[in-house]
């Protein structure tokens, strides 16, 4: 499906009576712990949707494409969402929606 997975992984530092630090993290092991058994039965659903919007005009004024080639004065761009699908803590109606730019990844106010 070409879609990349993140997993981030939480570390914990060792700590020893020896008295000398080490510069390269040599006393950093990762940590799955209790936290780790939830995270792998979560899962989400990532959606994309094209939409279109007037240079002019701010953000807040987004319309669904119905064409493919955009108006000059327009400007297409994606709305991204996720959706928790499962989850042991999490509700399954939660949904956010973002986009992905230059500078980050932002929220979309609804």
């Amino acid at each position: 499906y070409d879609v990349p997975v993140v997993i981030i992984n939480q570390v914990t530092s060792v700590i020893s009576n020896d008295t000398s630090f080490s510069k390269n993290n040599d006393n950093v092991i990762p940590a799955l712990g209790l936290s780790w058994t939830s995270c792998v039965n979560t899962r989400y659903v990532l959606s994309r949707r094209e939409t279109t919007s007037s240079l002019a005009t701010s953000s807040n004024s987004r319309q669904s494409s119905s064409s493919s080639t955009p108006p000059a004065d327009m400007r297409t761009h994606f709305v991204r969402t996720i959706q928790v699908r499962l989850s042991p803590r999490l509700s399954s109606s939660k949904s956010e929606e973002f986009q992905i730019q230059k500078a980050g990844t932002t929220g979309v106010a609804l």
